[in-house]
């Protein structure tokens, strides 16, 4: 019902390998190979990545088209109505294409410079502070790390201004998505 809602299921679904927006794990320090470290990698996107999102060539397009029509099928499959399967589809599409045009590129995923971000609770909570980053880390049953690395701080910035500006409903439908569907 609330965006507290929300973010309290993130870290249940993650605890179930269920991965909207981005995928939490535990991996070594690129920078200190003898010390493992939690990281956050951008993700949450239904197609493969974001250029399926954001290319204008005729096969993306096409493959978007049928990207909405299996999301509308999945959700009629659940007790969607069409209209809202529809709906449904529509917003989820809107959503990801959103988060595809502030998730780094495959050639900047590859850069280990780029990809390598430690920062501190502290940072973290200013960078997107529409989460709670200890409960989060609460909620996936781990102690709250003092620091930790993530891969494009501007991808958590915009999740924070997601969790504002898209509706409740939008986010059930995503978050719904993202159980029965991947």
């Amino acid at each position: 019902k609330t965006t507290a809602d929300i973010l309290n299921e993130l870290p249940k679904l993650h605890s179930q390998y269920i991965t909207p927006l981005f995928l939490p794990y535990a991996g070594q320090d690129s920078k200190k190979s003898d010390t493992i470290i939690i990281n956050l990698n951008q993700g949450g996107l239904g197609l493969p990545d974001r250029d399926y999102y954001l290319s204008d060539d005729a096969r993306s397009i096409e493959i978007r088209k049928d990207y909405i029509e299996h999301l509308t099928k999945t959700f009629t499959l659940i007790g969607y109505t069409q209209e809202q399967a529809k709906m449904a589809a529509e917003g989820i599409m809107k959503f990801e294409t959103r988060l595809a045009q502030i998730t780094q590129s495959r050639e900047q995923q590859r850069d280990p410079y780029l990809t390598y971000n430690k920062v501190t609770l502290k940072e973290m909570q200013k960078l997107s502070d529409q989460i709670d980053w200890t409960a989060y880390f609460k909620g996936l049953g781990i102690e709250v790390p003092i620091d930790f690395v993530i891969d494009n701080p501007k991808f958590y910035s915009e999740v924070s201004k997601m969790l504002k500006d898209e509706s409740i409903e939008t986010w059930k439908n995503y978050l719904t998505w993202n159980v029965v569907g991947r």
